[in-house]
């Protein structure tokens, strides 16, 4: 494995777009829907379209299994918990039964755990990485806060579209819709204390931000949050100034029925637009962003005193056609320093080191 972030190797522009395919997994059928690395960093999974758990050891550059009729409830979603060796996973998003979310161990496997908590077919999946506790939001939007260890669901909440832990696992941010005040809420949760009690960080009014919010992440650092619509484009968002930093794409966005005329879309079409999710660098500073339309993808460095991210700036960087297919999924390590992409295969970046230039020029936080 290359060296890690503690090291002190630059993750700068430089080191990502001298990024190269390191290693490739063909172990896929089908189109990658969905994956999460371990917070160690060594491990991998992903879920295809087949429902099948793929499993590999990065730290070797190893496939080891493929979970397919182990998974008796299917698999539509799978992260990592606190533990390498157990994954929370949601139930097959085609059964005509009731929707549930089980934790499955990698090592043993079997099912140890199951909660049958949902109606509508799961949307959002996340677990977090210090305490065993997982939550999962529906397209009904009611979202569950569980704990798989003492087996009990903590919290219920209704009108939720979406929810994300930040980095150590510590608080979980939700976004909630407001019916009677036009806007969508979003909330931090700080996990593992007596008062738990719900803190609004902002309100998304719906004439501004017509559609709803289907994916939050919340940058390393804790300062920024990304949040995306299935028409895919996405909002920065400084979580300590409550300032909303950045809009992609470069036009402001326009109410539901205007952009519906611009774009001669009818709803029931818009709807089965699909968001793929992005991520953030571990420097907070840079964003990995698949292209919908071909089999590119794109790393935008964030400009945090200009007023929107430009799609024709000089720091969107463009990959060509490296993946067989569109690029379904992209994601950031936070413990080495690679990225990894997927459609059908799976591919892991890492910088080429013999020709980074460190820069040693130290960007202002304007958080502080």
């Amino acid at each position: 494995m290359e060296p890690t972030l503690e090291e002190r190797i630059p993750f700068n522009l430089s080191s990502i777009i001298s990024s190269k395919p390191a290693l490739m997994f063909t172990n896929s059928s089908s189109e990658i829907i969905d994956m999460d690395i371990s917070r160690c960093g060594y491990y991998l999974i992903a879920v295809n379209e087949k429902d099948q758990l793929l499993y590999f050891n990065l730290n070797e550059g190893s496939y080891i299994d493929t979970y397919d009729q182990r998974l008796e409830y299917g698999c539509s979603k799978a992260k990592f918990t606190e533990e390498p060796t157990k994954v929370v996973c949601a139930s097959n998003r085609n059964s005509k039964l009731l929707k549930c979310v089980y934790i499955f161990d990698l090592s043993e496997n079997y099912i140890p755990v199951k909660f049958d908590c949902h109606l509508g077919s799961i949307k959002s999946l996340t677990a977090s990485s210090s305490y065993p506790i997982f939550t999962s939001c529906d397209s009904r939007r009611r979202c569950i806060l569980a704990d798989y260890k003492k087996e009990v669901i903590i919290e219920e909440r209704k009108e939720v579209l979406t929810s994300t832990f930040n980095n150590k696992g510590s608080h979980l941010v939700i976004v909630q819709k407001n019916e009677k005040a036009d806007c969508q809420e979003i909330f931090s949760i700080e996990i593992g204390t007596a008062n738990s009690s719900a803190k609004i960080i902002n309100r998304m009014y719906r004439d501004t931000y017509p559609d709803d919010f289907c994916y939050a992440q919340i940058s390393r650092n804790g300062k920024l949050l990304v949040l995306g619509t299935k028409r895919n484009y996405f909002l920065i968002m400084c979580i300590k100034t409550k300032r909303n930093m950045e809009i992609f794409p470069e036009k402001p966005l326009k109410r539901r029925e205007e952009l519906k005329n611009e774009i001669g879309l009818k709803d029931r079409k818009i709807k089965k637009k699909i968001f793929r999710p992005l991520s953030i660098s571990p420097c907070s500073k840079y964003l990995l962003v698949p292209d919908t339309s071909d089999q590119n993808f794109f790393v935008i460095k964030i400009r945090l005193k200009c007023q929107q991210i430009k799609s024709k700036h000089k720091d969107k960087i463009l990959f060509k056609k490296w993946n067989s297919k569109r690029v379904s999924r992209v994601m950031f390590s936070h413990e080495h320093l690679m990225f990894i992409t997927a459609c059908n295969n799976i591919i892991l970046w890492v910088p080429d080191f013999e020709h980074i230039v460190h820069d040693m020029k130290k960007e202002p936080d304007i958080y502080d």
